[in-house]
């Protein structure tokens, strides 16, 4: 029933997307009943609706909530999808992180070996592309105390999740629309990134 749900959500983003427009969707897994493939389910869900999948990164949660389930360890993770309409060809600005090997200038490396047994070196950049492996911390009731002491969601997106496709997917002056905008955390982003904001 949710995946038939999805897909009628999944054909009315891809009718409204611009051409080269982006649309992600971050899900996790259900195990009530057992494991279903909801994650898998929902990328076939996006080709079967036209939908042409960019990337499946992951989001790996630092504190999960603690969800007791028989026979498997605890769930810590969901995926973001990333889709477009097929022959899209969106912007992406790609983001970079400080390199873990150079923590001062640059650093001369070995690689691998030359046909005849001599080494290779190479120039360690002080800067490396981020992976699609994301790690946050989630909800936490302490950071929204002191905005809404009644303020209550099972599990908003940190800003975190929304700068990093923001940032590599638009530009100021753009629209995002967050149809499922929850605590409102990607359009505090989406503000602060210079983009026009829709959020229900």
């Amino acid at each position: 029933e949710y995946i038939n749900t999805t897909k009628l959500f999944i054909r009315e983003v891809l009718k409204k997307l611009k051409p080269n427009g982006v649309a992600f969707a971050i899900i996790g897994e259900t195990y009530q009943g057992g494991y279903k493939g909801v994650c898998t389910k929902y990328e076939i869900a996006i080709e079967d609706e036209g939908g042409e999948i960019i990337d499946v990164n992951v989001w790996e949660k630092t504190n999960p909530r603690r969800t007791p389930h028989k026979n498997h360890f605890q769930p810590s993770h969901e995926r973001i999808i990333v889709f477009s309409r097929p022959g899209a060809e969106p912007i992406f600005n790609e983001q970079y992180q400080p390199s873990k090997t150079v923590e001062e200038g640059y650093k001369v490396l070995p690689s691998s070996k030359r046909e005849d047994g001599s080494k290779n070196y190479h120039m360690a950049c002080d800067e490396t592309p981020v992976t699609n492996v994301i790690r946050t911390g989630v909800f936490n009731k302490s950071e929204w105390e002191g905005v809404d002491p009644d303020f209550t969601h099972d599990a908003p997106a940190p800003l975190e999740i929304y700068d990093r496709f923001l940032n590599s997917y638009s530009e100021p002056g753009m629209t995002f629309l967050d149809i499922f905008c929850g605590s409102g955390q990607g359009l505090i982003s989406g503000m602060r990134h210079g983009l026009n904001v829709i959020g229900y």
